[in-house]
């Protein structure tokens, strides 16, 4: 009776727990399972129990390391690990990632097994790990600056664009104060705007300086966003700054060249691939006589005569490999000026031409 009672009672923990379980024999065939474990495999119990083995279940990448492990264990209890997680195949064929309670019943070379579904769980850190992946992806190659803050001010991200401006390395500055990046007459522009972003308020494209380690001033655009928790509270906030600096001098750069290019008084044009006039300077517009809206758009064999050698020998060779030479430029009146000419292609670093650029001297008299 006392027997019969305990069976029953341990019956009963078996069939009911929340966990689906099995107990293995030592050949691998699965001798009984519980009503979860029927669930989970979608497999009936008389099926199961006496005719299959544990291995049917088990993905092919996992199915090695478990054998290895099923055997050990029977050697002895603590050659194999008690908890693992493998991936589960049901009858229909699909995937399960589960987790393993597994041991050998005292006594016996039976092993008793409990097999919990964490598919959910697994898919949602999975699922976390590659957005984790390409923010971080994002945030290594962005070319913009990228540093985040603590409620304290100091900084807890530092991307390579940031070292790169900076000069200050990520494990240097990492805990360090914002404060080492702000000018000192901008700190207190800088503090009134962050108790703005504080209290939830995106404050964007703002125009500010900040320092290098080197004491280099940088003139930077800048948005700040607070940062929150999964609970929406805000624990810091994120700058991103773009780096006026150089483009502030390719721009001053640019325009240098441009005034060069209008003051000189040699003619300058450039010209798409078909010979269409895409500039010319005010010394070619002297030259020639045209006013510049009759000669941007226009070919620039206007400028030539002959014009059709000009089209048909001087222009080819100039996309091919450049031209210099003498040449005749037909003022818009008719008048025929002698011009040395010097014409090349504008290339890419493959070698592909993009436009062409002429430079037209007047020829001295004798």
């Amino acid at each position: 009776k006392k027997l019969r009672e305990s069976e029953e009672r341990y019956r009963t923990l078996f069939e009911n727990t929340g966990a689906a379980t099995c107990i293995i024999e030592s050949d691998t065939t699965i001798s009984l399972v519980n009503k979860e474990f029927e669930t989970l495999s979608g497999v009936s119990k008389e099926e199961i129990e006496g005719k299959m083995s544990w291995t049917v279940f088990v993905h092919d990448d996992d199915l090695k390391r478990m054998e290895g492990y099923h055997s050990k264990r029977r050697k002895g209890r603590e050659k194999a690990p008690r908890n693992y997680e493998f991936r589960f195949i049901d009858k229909k064929k699909n995937m399960k990632y589960t987790y393993l309670t597994i041991d050998v019943i005292p006594g016996t070379k039976k092993s008793i097994a409990s097999i919990v579904d964490i598919t959910k769980r697994k898919e949602a850190e999975i699922a976390l790990k590659k957005s984790e992946e390409k923010y971080r992806a994002l945030f290594e190659e962005a070319g913009d600056i990228i540093i985040s803050l603590d409620k304290d001010l100091k900084i807890t991200a530092w991307n390579p664009t940031a070292e790169k401006v900076y000069g200050h390395r990520e494990k240097e500055i990492l805990g360090e104060p914002i404060e080492i990046l702000i000018p000192e007459w901008k700190r207190e522009e800088y503090f009134q705007r962050l108790r703005r972003v504080l209290k939830g308020t995106v404050v964007k494209n703002v125009m500010t300086q900040r320092k290098s380690k080197d004491g280099e001033l940088h003139e930077v655009m800048m948005t700040l966003t607070p940062l929150r928790d999964d609970q929406h509270h805000i624990i810091g906030l994120m700058e991103i700054q773009k780096d006026l600096t150089k483009i502030e001098t390719i721009e001053q750069q640019l325009l240098l060249f441009s005034e060069v290019i209008k003051s000189t008084s040699d003619g300058i044009f450039i010209t798409d691939l078909a010979g269409t006039v895409l500039y010319a300077n005010k010394a070619c517009q002297e030259i020639s006589g045209y006013a510049l809206n009759k000669l941007i758009g226009g070919p620039s064999s206007i400028f030539f005569e002959p014009r059709k050698e000009f089209e048909s020998k001087i222009f080819p060779k100039i996309l091919e490999r450049g031209w210099k030479g003498e040449i005749i430029v037909r003022k818009k009146d008719g008048e025929g000026i002698p011009v040395l000419m010097t014409s090349d292609p504008i290339k890419t670093k493959g070698e592909q031409t993009l436009a062409t650029v002429s430079i037209m001297k007047k020829k001295k008299k004798d």
